[in-house]
């Protein structure tokens, strides 16, 4: 996502419609950032079942 943001910055895509895509591949990429780190904090907070049970059965 960084590489296509370059690209526009470096004028692959210039004036107003590149400044807003841009804009919108930053915000696209903070936004994935935030819902991966708050995926790995949801698996760092989940408890084993038990000792050496593993997953519960189905």
């Amino acid at each position: 996502m960084i590489a296509l943001v370059r690209l526009v910055d470096d004028g692959a895509l210039k004036g107003e419609a590149g400044d807003q895509l841009a804009a919108d591949l930053r915000a696209w990429d903070r936004g994935f950032k935030d819902l991966f780190t708050r995926a790995m904090s949801v698996l760092d907070s989940l408890q084993p079942s038990g000792p050496g049970k593993g997953a519960a059965p189905r």
